[in-house]
């Protein structure tokens, strides 16, 4: 519980979302969605990011799994689909 409000209080700072705008644009994600999306994006892998989150990897693919369903929802689909790398990384 408490790493979830501090995964909270990162996303709502201002320095974090001026670095990374286009989270905030994304509000039919969770916070943990837009947080394994972002890890996503930077390169961490499903075991980084379950170590992270203190989850199970499992978990992690079915984040990532509800992530992309989301995103395909939407109608920036085909640029999310295109450009970000959640749509192109099946990592282990």
């Amino acid at each position: 519980r408490e790493h979830k409000s501090g995964i909270m209080e990162l996303m709502n700072d201002d320095d974090f979302s001026r670095r990374y705008p286009y989270l905030k644009k994304m509000s039919m994600l969770s916070v943990q969605e837009k947080y394994v999306l972002l890890l996503t994006e930077n390169g961490c892998s499903n075991s980084q990011i379950a170590l992270l989150l203190g989850a199970s990897i499992n978990t992690v693919r079915t984040v990532r799994n509800r992530v992309r369903n989301k995103l395909k929802q939407t109608g920036d689909a085909d640029y999310y689909m295109k450009n970000l790398k959640i749509f192109k990384n099946t990592q282990q």
